[in-house]
């Protein structure tokens, strides 16, 4: 007896040239549309093979319960012991770029740097505990003149994690990480600039303020202007198109100098 062949898919495109090649072998076989099935859980699934063809882009087709549909479909198929190609570790693979990643990690195969959010406002942000023990290493420079090489490696290792989720971060932490790289010695102290007492005082001020980077980019741009820009020691200025504007650095904003 032929065994009988049972085509799970939601798009009749995607399995015309299988139908085709099925029809020159005269294999029997019977398409289920998933968005057109019933399930009856108190049945038996008939006897056959089941070859899995579901997509992840399957609500661009209108056909957005699918996937989950076909979850439970194959759960059916499972409890009553029927062959499936592409089973349900294959349909968690097709829905999830995370469990992807993380397969072929595990096979040895790099992937690209990847960070995977759950945010209404696509946005990344350091969460309230990192941002208190941010506060209290900047607290420990507070009225310091020197430090060692060791002091200056903790900060920094607190303020590159930091800086990949604080707007800006990175600007006013490299200075502190070229003053790391001058000390040869764990027990050598180094004293602390004008510059990096400025740079401390913009993560105090501004961390909490500049907390969280989108990661997710939106399609259309918010906005196709250009803007050109330029700034020295007393002032700033830009120009858009026939706009432009310009301006002097506040007291309170003038770039620190030794």
């Amino acid at each position: 007896m032929i065994t009988k062949i049972y085509i799970i898919h939601e798009n009749d495109e995607w399995i015309t040239q299988l139908k085709r090649e099925l029809d020159n072998l005269n294999q029997p076989y019977e398409t289920w549309f998933i968005d057109e099935l019933e399930l009856d859980l108190d049945s038996a699934p008939p006897q056959g093979v089941f070859y899995n063809r579901m997509s992840a882009s399957s609500h661009t087709r209108g056909h957005r319960y699918a996937p989950e549909m076909t979850a439970a479909l194959l759960s059916w198929l499972k409890a009553h012991g029927r062959t499936v190609v592409n089973d349900r570790d294959a349909l968690r693979l097709e829905l999830s770029k995370v469990e992807q990643y993380c397969a072929l990690n595990t096979a040895g195969i790099k992937t690209p740097n990847t960070l995977a959010i759950n945010s209404l406002d696509m946005m990344l942000r350091l969460p309230d505990e990192k941002i208190e023990k941010l506060d209290k290493e900047l607290d420990f420079f507070t009225g310091r003149s020197r430090a060692t090489k060791k002091q200056l490696q903790h900060l920094c290792g607190i303020l590159s994690h930091c800086a990949t989720l604080v707007r800006g971060g990175r600007t006013f932490s490299h200075l502190i990480i070229e003053m790391l790289c001058k000390l040869t010695s764990s027990r050598r102290y180094l004293t602390l600039s004008k510059c990096f007492k400025a740079d401390r005082e913009w993560w105090v001020t501004f961390a909490d303020w500049f907390n969280g980077l989108a990661k997710i980019i939106q399609s259309v741009p918010a906005s196709t202007k250009v803007v050109y820009t330029d700034s020295s020691g007393t002032g700033f200025g830009g120009v858009s198109g026939t706009d432009w504007f310009c301006g002097t650095w506040e007291a309170d904003l003038s770039l620190p100098y030794d």
